[in-house]
């Protein structure tokens, strides 16, 4: 669904079954070495928070959901 939402034109009727579905996981991580740790952790604490689902979910994807 994320590809297909920005094609101008496009009538999007639905998701496919998950059977027929096509996933791919992102992940993140912070370099050992990083000399922004803290800026990387907060970014990434941010992309998993309940106030950017919304966004998230805007473009076709899936927000993280809390373990």
């Amino acid at each position: 669904m994320s590809e297909l939402l920005p094609v101008p034109g496009i009538d999007f009727a639905g998701v496919l079954p998950d059977e027929a579905q096509q996933i791919t996981p992102f992940s993140a991580g912070i370099v050992a070495t990083s000399k922004q740790s803290e800026a990387a952790r907060a970014l990434i604490d941010y992309l998993s928070s309940a106030a950017a689902a919304a966004a998230i979910r805007s473009t076709g994807l899936d927000p993280v959901s809390a373990p």
